[in-house]
């Protein structure tokens, strides 16, 4: 084990703990662990702690009253070993980095009033989960509450976040970027939440941000191409789930070139868009008794299917009763609808725009139900699902700057009365 605290400036070279059996037969060794404590730290040098030839990896900890900028650290495991050690940063001013940090468990947490961000953005940085905390107090007696500060963090392979501003009160930006999937076993806060993950294999990008407890003022998800050195231009087909606890404005998912993965947006308050979405089927469901709308009208949404729910009950137990609130959804090419307001009872207004054909495989249920084609070349509407269920109905087609009608047909089945609007 190594140890050194200073009540001044600390800059180190390379420090390295290593101990265990050097033989191949023997038992595996514990590695040596580093401590190091300062009224502000700069690593020059890699810390680095190993197992020796068969051991599991050292942690590192690493505090300081002021700024803190590392060099590498790797709390790596022995040959024979698979488990690495933690890596735990506290510090009362910024955390950057000069090195990559491979690591188990990473925890970085910056203590001031004043906020202090975390910027952990190399590329070669490893980490199988984090949990990254801005907060007020100071390194000796870290706050509840959270800063405004934004925190930035990349990783080349997958991560899971075990928790992101954990503290009280409302929190500063939050940047996710992974070459493999971004999952979560605790809440993120954040101001605005972009999260990215850079791999071309289908399926091996997943966005996974489905916790209860997010609470985040917009959403800006992507699945691209390339890697966290350099982020592709084309989407990647891996799906994206997001839930949050309240209100949400995505502003943007899957903004590249190509089609996307499937899209699952849950919400315990309205959903709206500043930003398009790009989708191969689009879910989005909000879940409060007193209603939340859905309102994703950018004109370059793309997906080929949706399926909009506006439900009550809690995003933690998604009622079977549809809530009275409008449904407004645009998209720039052809749409297929798998279901609007599935659950029981009264639905609220639906409104759906379309630059191509617009087709059901799953009933809708409405207020009153309008439906627009807007195509120079006339666009169908067929919406023919024996379950549909509008009180009135508005069904148009028209050309591409909807000034006049087109000869496209037009169908339209429902199960009750209906009263057409034009």
């Amino acid at each position: 084990m190594v140890s050194i605290t200073g009540t001044g400036t600390l800059d180190t070279a390379a420090i390295t703990a290593s101990s265990g059996n050097a033989t191949g037969t023997g038992t595996g060794g514990t590695a040596g662990s580093i401590t190091l404590s300062g009224a502000t730290v700069g690593i020059g040098g890699a810390l680095t702690t190993s197992g020796g030839t068969r051991g599991a990896g050292g942690n590192v900890s690493v505090s300081s009253g002021g700024a803190l900028n590392t060099g590498a650290v790797a709390a790596a495991f022995g040959t024979g070993a698979t488990l690495r050690g933690d890596v735990t940063l506290l510090a009362g001013g910024p955390i950057t980095q000069g090195g990559a940090i491979v690591t188990r468990n990473l925890s970085a947490t910056t203590a001031s009033n004043g906020g202090a961000t975390i910027t952990l953005t190399h590329a070669g940085n490893d980490a199988q989960t984090v949990n990254l905390q801005v907060r007020d107090g100071t390194p000796d007696a870290v706050g509840a509450a959270n800063t405004g500060a934004a925190i930035s963090y990349t990783d080349a392979n997958a991560v899971a976040v075990s928790g992101i501003n954990s503290g009280t009160g409302a929190s500063g930006d939050v940047t996710l970027l992974a070459g493999g999937s971004i999952t979560q076993s605790g809440a993120i806060h954040a101001a605005a939440l972009t999260a990215t993950t850079a791999n071309a294999t289908a399926g091996a990008g997943l966005i996974t941000l489905n916790h209860a407890g997010n609470t985040a003022d917009s959403v800006n998800l992507q699945a691209r191409a390339g890697t966290v050195a350099a982020v592709g231009v084309a989407n990647a087909v891996s799906a994206i789930q997001y839930t949050g606890a309240d209100a949400v404005t995505v502003a943007g998912i899957n903004s590249g070139t190509g089609a996307g993965g499937n899209v699952t947006l849950l919400a315990g308050g309205a959903i709206t868009q500043n930003g398009a979405i790009k989708a191969a089927t689009l879910t989005a469901t909000t879940a409060r008794n007193a209603g939340s709308a859905i309102s994703l009208t950018n004109t370059a949404n793309d997906a080929a299917t949706v399926n909009l729910q506006v439900r009550d009950g809690t995003i933690a137990a998604v009622g079977a009763g549809n809530a009275n609130a409008a449904i407004s959804y645009t998209d720039a090419n052809a749409v297929g609808v798998s279901g609007v307001n599935s659950g029981t009872g009264t639905a609220g207004d639906v409104t759906l725009v379309a630059g191509g054909t617009v087709t059901q495989s799953g009933a809708i249920k409405a207020g009153t139900l309008a439906v627009k084609t807007l195509n120079d070349t006339p666009a169908a509407i067929t919406l023919t699902n024996a379950g549909n269920d509008a009180a009135i109905v508005s069904l148009q087609t028209r050309n591409s700057t909807d000034s006049e009608r087109t000869a496209a047909a037009i169908a339209y089945t429902d199960a009750n009365a209906m009263v057409i609007a034009g």
